[in-house]
């Protein structure tokens, strides 16, 4: 590489030069952070944790079925004695909300989860449910009070409901339409996915 009358090392194209290759690399890799996913599988904010979140949002393996598929059937008690079955649900629009107590973005999650609930309670054609992953019924209850919640909890200590869903990662959201297919689904929280998710309601609602 040639030396210039100073004696700093000459760069004989633009791409020799580390300042531009060092932008470059940063701009891919904010390119590659800020795919969105925007088929009702939740969105991503590249700025909103790790890189290695961010990738795995993009992509999520994790989940056993997506938009589009049948729903997975399963029955639960809620908190207030009520047998849900979701077989007996067709016909409605319905939420599940799989959390758990000790989950920071659940925790951030579930007021707006709260908020959906009393908005459509009232509707015949509406359900939801949000079922404690590895929770004990008594544990999902307490939780439920303390956080001022109304909408139904109910209890999956076993993660035999969760496991029909997915293999990790909570919260997880899913909507289902009255003709028993999925039509949303989302993990973790960001506020993008919120303000999907009442888009979606609004439009299943209609």
């Amino acid at each position: 590489m040639p030396y210039q009358p100073d004696g700093r090392l000459g760069f004989t194209s633009l791409h020799q030069r580390p300042t531009f290759r060092m932008v470059a690399w940063a701009f891919g890799c904010l390119t590659l952070l800020a795919l969105d996913q925007s088929t009702g599988q939740g969105t991503l904010n590249p700025f909103n944790g790790s890189a290695s979140q961010a990738a795995d949002r993009v992509k999520d393996e994790s989940v056993l079925v997506k938009v589009g598929e049948p729903v997975p059937l399963f029955s639960v008690t809620t908190d207030d004695g009520v047998l849900l079955q979701l077989e007996e649900l067709k016909g409605k629009v319905v939420v599940v909300t799989f959390f758990a107590t000790w989950c920071p973005s659940c925790r951030k999650k579930l007021p707006q989860i709260d908020e959906i609930w009393s908005k459509y309670r009232q509707r015949d054609d509406f359900s939801l449910v949000a079922i404690g992953r590895e929770e004990t019924a008594e544990a999902v209850a307490q939780f439920k009070s303390e956080q001022g919640f109304s909408f139904p909890v109910a209890a999956d200590p076993e993660r035999t409901n969760y496991e029909k869903y997915a293999e990790s990662s909570i919260p997880r959201v899913f909507v289902i339409s009255r003709q028993g297919k999925i039509v949303y689904q989302s993990k973790g929280y960001a506020e993008k996915d919120v303000d999907t998710l009442r888009k979606v309601l609004a439009r299943q609602l209609r």
